[in-house]
């Protein structure tokens, strides 16, 4: 008996994502989520994260606070052929759901999808 795996099909190919493939896609889906619904608060969140990694980090640890412009940026820290090409096409389709139901849709014209 085969185990159940979540999957996907794609012109006739079955993807089976892995858990941090998984972790990936929810982590954006949070952030995507808090991004359009109140820049503000989630600036305000990241910056009292920081405030307190700040008062027990050595000084040369220590981070600048986030500013409203850097929150259009994300980034994730994967090895090699962990899929990350895999997860940069979901997460393009997951920004354009938000940004579709912001309004936004006709001002982004750079993607191929």
């Amino acid at each position: 008996m085969e185990a159940h795996h979540p999957q996907a099909q794609f012109a006739g190919q079955t993807l089976y994502s892995l858990y941090f493939q998984y972790l990936g896609l929810l982590l954006t889906e949070l952030y995507l989520d808090r991004y359009f619904r109140d820049r503000t608060a989630l600036l305000a969140s990241l910056n009292q994260a920081i405030e307190a990694f700040n008062e027990v980090a050595d000084r040369r640890s220590q981070l600048d606070a986030f500013v409203e412009s850097d929150l259009n940026k994300v980034a994730f820290w994967m090895a090699t052929g962990s899929g990350k090409t895999l997860l940069m096409h979901c997460h393009i389709r997951q920004y354009l759901q938000y940004l579709g139901k912001a309004g936004g849709r006709q001002n982004l014209n750079r993607i191929i999808c």
